[in-house]
C-alpha cells in the first residue's frame, strides 16, 4: 500500500498534470474546467497538509512524510534482539535538522531581508526625526553632496540610487530625517557647487 501511494501517486499526478493544464483553458461552465478547479484546490490542501506535517515532525520527530502519518507507519527493528548501531533519537534528530534546513532553503528566498531590517530599525528607533543633516547631504549614505540628487515628497534630498533602492525594497519606506513615508521622488533641478 505504501509503495503504491508513494510511487504510484506521484507518477499519476505527473502524468495527469499536462491534461489538467489544458483543462484550465476551457470555458468556466465546462466539466473539465470544474475538475481543474477541484484539482487545484486539492493540490493546495495537500501542500498545506504537508507543511503542517513538517511542523509536527519538527516538534515530535516522527513521520517524516505525510503518507507515513496517514498510514501510521513507524520505524521499528525487524528483530527485537538486534543490536543497535545508531539510536533512533540520533537518526530522528538528523532527520529533523535535515528537514529544517530544507525548509529554510525553501523559505529564505521569499523573505525580503532589507525590508525586515528597515522595519526593525523603525521599531527600535521610534518615529521621531532621527538624522540631523545638511540639505546637501544624503540622509541614507551621508554623501556630501548627493550623487544625482532627487527630492522626496517630504522635501529632503537623496542620492538617486539610495532613495530608489530604498523605495523598491520597502514600499512604505520612511525618510530617515523626518520619518514621513516617501511615496514620490523627482529630480532636483538646481546644480550647485559646495
Amino acid at each position: 500500500m505504501y509503495g503504491v501511494l508513494l510511487i504510484g501517486g506521484q507518477y499519476l499526478i505527473k502524468k495527469l498534470q499536462p491534461m489538467f493544464q489544458i483543462w484550465s483553458t476551457y470555458p468556466n461552465e465546462s466539466t473539465q474546467k470544474k475538475m481543474w478547479a477541484l484539482m487545484s484546490k486539492l493540490e493546495g490542501f495537500f501542500k498545506i497538509a504537508q507543511l503542517v506535517n513538517f511542523l509536527i515532525f519538527l516538534y515530535d520527530g516522527k513521520h517524516v512524510k505525510l503518507i507515513n502519518r496517514l498510514l501510521a507507519l513507524n520505524v521499528i527493528y525487524m528483530r527485537s534482539s538486534m543490536a543497535r548501531r545508531v539510536s533512533f533519537e540520533y537518526m530522528n534528530r538528523q532527520l529533523v535538522w535535515n528537514g529544517f534546513t530544507e525548509f529554510m532553503l525553501f523559505i529564505m528566498p521569499m523573505i525580503n531581508i532589507d525590508k525586515v531590517k528597515s522595519t526593525l530599525k523603525r521599531t527600535f528607533r521610534g518615529t521621531s526625526a532621527n538624522v540631523d543633516i545638511s540639505e546637501f547631504t544624503c540622509p541614507i549614505c551621508a554623501a556630501h553632496p548627493q550623487n544625482t540628487p532627487y527630492v522626496s515628497n517630504c522635501g529632503h534630498r537623496f542620492c538617486y540610487y539610495c532613495i530608489k533602492l530604498a523605495m523598491m525594497t520597502d514600499k512604505q519606506y520612511r525618510c530617515p530625517a523626518c520619518s514621513n513615508v516617501i511615496d514620490s521622488i523627482k529630480r532636483w533641478p538646481v546644480s550647485y557647487t559646495h
